[in-house]
């Protein structure tokens, strides 16, 4: 029996009551369907969601070896007698996950068949329960009103609800791959809002389903929204297969990754020191595991203005790759750009110049001239050149790059339009801002619609449009993106990130330029304090931040002593 509903939501019972007419009209397989998405999000619920899933057999793509904690289906105890908790634990698992796949398979079939699914979409519309939208290119997505997910969660007991919560979690496990090479993902964006809406405890009922759904997370970009997941995998396998085994090692570089992407540099410079020391004891200092997680210890040390010891890292893992692997291997090479960038990023190009041309000439001996990290390379050289006003170089270079991603990877892959974005900015320090602006104004378009509004890739590629507007004299529409850009980075970063404080200190000048001197000023020294604190009052951002504060601060005197002549 449904509880006494308060004073105040007469409205609701009256909704109620004409949802259960048309409720209980339905037929069981429908209202059980009705059920399952009331644990979804309220819109854009793909049609394709309930094809890939029952065609997966409502199987989570990923069980690795490590969720099971060394057990699998013909596991025997041990002969100390008897069986581990945790193989335990996982034996009533699979009885559990095989009793959802098969309350599936009754509500939607173990085959697909779309007519029969058809069918129940065509009752639950006509009962005004559900609306179905067809896009331009064919695809379905229906929508439910949250009022009528809310009446129908309510007409659950707690059991009960539970039950449709995980049987709504199944239903998006089934649905989940890996993007394949090439592959956008547009997929994955469909369907992360539903796991969004899931309740933690379903996301995280075991570890192999918190790592199917993170596979989602990391290819939308949405490093702290999965953060609680990877922490959750990194403290079940530390329990289950203890801190040192290398699977938990892996998932410890995987969380300190996502807490590096997600702007959590202090915490993620941390973890990652820990499994650099752990990697090296256990392996050994030489081992290419080892070698990798020291490139990510650099790699965050670098992103926190800790370049000095990035460089010293990095030179450290060359030296070691010549050692074992010879100059002529990729990871050596690769290695050998790692320590260009860092001078790069010192403002010592001519030295990062030498480096990237020889491992560019050693790239393009060993792999060929098409070859992916060729490419790479190429377009790292291309920047420094750009920066050392190398220009013309620099301009057939890119458009050498952009060419080759267009024919290796068509002209919508990530990657191509990560080399379009090089391109115009290029053409940009050229100055021929008209091309520069319709090229960016392509990529930002096209960001949007394969990776969507909130990815980094997407919000970098405004960015950079915002600085191309900016150069033509376009302040109000350059302040207007740069806000934009801002208010994404500070909620997809954190306020702290370099990015963000970079993206603030892009609007202080934009806003200084625009006569909002107050603001500009207010926002630079905001950038300056936190730059100092986080990056260090040496590094070049910091330098560059407080000249700039400077110049805000001598344009403001002038203003108002100007203004005090005039009164």
């Amino acid at each position: 029996m449904r509880e006494a509903v308060p004073a105040g939501r007469s409205g609701q019972l009256s909704a109620y009551t004409a949802f259960d007419l048309s409720f209980e009209l339905l037929p069981k397989e429908a209202q059980e369907l009705m059920k399952i998405c009331a644990f979804l999000h309220h819109s854009s619920i793909p049609h394709a969601l309930f094809e890939k899933s029952t065609v997966s057999g409502f199987r989570g793509y990923y069980v690795p070896q490590c969720a099971t904690g060394g057990a699998n289906d013909s596991v025997s105890d041990s002969a100390s007698g008897g069986e581990t908790s945790h193989k335990m634990e996982f034996r009533q698992f699979l009885k559990n996950n095989e009793a959802i796949v098969s309350s599936l398979e009754g509500i939607l079939g173990s085959k697909w068949d779309n007519f029969s699914f058809q069918m129940l979409i065509d009752s639950i519309a006509r009962g005004s329960l559900i609306d179905t939208t067809t896009e331009s290119d064919g695809q379905r997505f229906y929508g439910i009103h949250p009022l009528v997910q809310t009446y129908i969660r309510d007409l659950l007991g707690k059991e009960d609800r539970e039950s449709y919560a995980l049987l709504a979690g199944q239903l998006l496990l089934g649905a989940i791959e890996p993007l394949s090479k090439g592959e956008n993902n547009t997929w994955h964006r469909q369907i992360m809002p539903h796991i969004d809406h899931l309740p933690a405890e379903v996301k995280m009922a075991y570890i192999s389903h918190s790592l199917s759904f993170l596979i989602v997370y990391r290819s939308t970009g949405s490093w702290n929204a999965g953060q609680p997941l990877s922490e959750y995998c990194y403290s079940q396998l530390c329990e289950v297969l203890g801190a040192q085994h290398p699977i938990t090692l892996q998932m410890m570089e995987d969380l300190s990754k996502t807490l590096h992407f997600g702007g959590r540099l202090e915490q993620a410079e941390k973890l990652r020191r820990e499994v650099c020391s752990l990697q090296a004891k256990i392996l050994g200092p030489q081992d290419p595991h080892t070698m990798t997680v020291m490139s990510g210890l650099a790699n965050t040390l670098h992103e926190c203005g800790q370049v000095r010891e990035a460089e010293k890292i990095r030179r450290k893992v060359l030296a070691l790759q010549l050692k074992n692997l010879g100059p002529r291997r990729t990871s050596t090479v690769v290695a050998m750009n790692n320590v260009a960038h860092t001078l790069y990023e010192r403002g010592q190009l001519a030295e990062a110049e030498k480096i990237q041309r020889k491992g560019l000439r050693l790239l393009k001996e060993t792999l060929g001239p098409h070859h992916k990290s060729t490419v790479v390379a190429m377009g790292n050289l291309a920047d420094t050149l750009q920066d050392r006003g190398k220009l013309e170089e620099a301009e057939q270079m890119q458009k050498e790059v952009l060419a080759l991603r267009t024919e290796a990877l068509g002209r919508n892959h990530p990657d191509t339009l990560l080399a379009m974005g090089n391109f115009a900015l290029t053409l940009r320090a050229c100055g021929r801002l008209t091309e520069a602006e319709k090229t960016g104004r392509e990529v930002l378009a096209l960001r949007r619609e394969i990776l969507g509004e909130r990815h980094p890739d997407t919000v970098l590629a405004m960015g950079n449009l915002a600085t191309i507007i900016y150069d033509l004299g376009q302040l109000e529409d350059a302040e207007k993106m740069e806000r934009e850009v801002l208010a994404l980075r500070r909620e997809i970063l954190g306020p702290r990130h370099p990015t963000t404080l970079l993206s603030m200190a892009s609007l202080a000048i934009t806003l200084k330029d625009n006569d909002q001197l107050e603001e500009a000023e207010n926002m630079m020294q905001e950038v300056v304090t936190l730059q100092r604190e986080i990056l260090g009052p040496r590094h070049r951002d910091t330098v560059s931040a407080q000249k700039e504060l400077s110049l805000i601060r001598r344009q403001r005197k002038q203003s108002i002593r100007s203004t005090r002549k005039r009164l």
